[in-house]
Parts: C-alpha cells; sequence; structure tokens
C-alpha cells in the first residue's frame, strides 16, 4: 500500500506531504482555509458567484477592522510636507541671521584694527 502510495505521489511530482492539487498543479501556499479557497476559485475558468460572494464578506470584513482610510493617508503626507517646509523656513531663517551676526563681527574687527591703525598715525612724527 505505502509503495503505491508513494509511486502515485512520484507521478503527480509532490515530494512533500501534505500536498495539494488544484487543477494537476501543486498548490504551493500556506495550507489555511482562505488561502485554499481563494486558490481553487481562481483555479475557474468561470469563476462561482459563491466566490465572489465569500470575497465581498471577506473585504467588509477586513474594512471593519480599521486601518488608515486613503484620505487620512493624504492628510498625513500633506502635513509631513508642511513640517518639513516650515522647518526649512525655520532654519534658513537661524543661518541668515548666523551670517549676519558673523558678518557684523567681523566688520567690526576689522574697523576696529583700521582705527587704531589711524590712531598710531596721527601719533606718529611723520
Amino acid at each position: 500500500i505505502l509503495n503505491n502510495e508513494y509511486s502515485t505521489l512520484l507521478s503527480n511530482s509532490i515530494q512533500y506531504n501534505p500536498a495539494l492539487v488544484i487543477n494537476k498543479k501543486i498548490y504551493r501556499g500556506s495550507l489555511d482555509a482562505d488561502n485554499v479557497y481563494r486558490s481553487i476559485c481562481a483555479g475557474f475558468n468561470v469563476t462561482p458567484d459563491v466566490c465572489f460572494d465569500d470575497y465581498n464578506e471577506e473585504t467588509q470584513r477586513r474594512e471593519g477592522q480599521g486601518g488608515v482610510g486613503l484620505g487620512t493617508f493624504f492628510l498625513v503626507v500633506v502635513l509631513l510636507i508642511a513640517l518639513n517646509v516650515l522647518f526649512i523656513a525655520c532654519y534658513r531663517r537661524y543661518s541668515k541671521r548666523e551670517i549676519a551676526e558673523e558678518t557684523q563681527k567681523q566688520v567690526n574687527a576689522v574697523m576696529s584694527q583700521y582705527f587704531a591703525l589711524q590712531e598710531t598715525k596721527d601719533k606718529s612724527p611723520y
């Protein structure tokens, strides 16, 4: 009996047990009820109404589980973009202020050197 079963499995190219054959093709996937049911429905040339009914029930059940709607997703994306723009604007303002302060310090240093040079020139006997 075991030899007959083994030869039958090999003739169907089944190397592992448990295995499932749908329309003379080995099913490769998890063997849970939903996946197998969908594979069987996908194997029909003309899909029966019961497959559509079950699909609609499954879709409604999943929609009731929560998740993020498309509107919420776009709202979050727009808010993130707005926050980035605000951050960039604040950073530019800060960097301009820092550059202006640094430039003012350099100008003041050069001016103080100039005035010091001017004073020594005025005091020189030449």
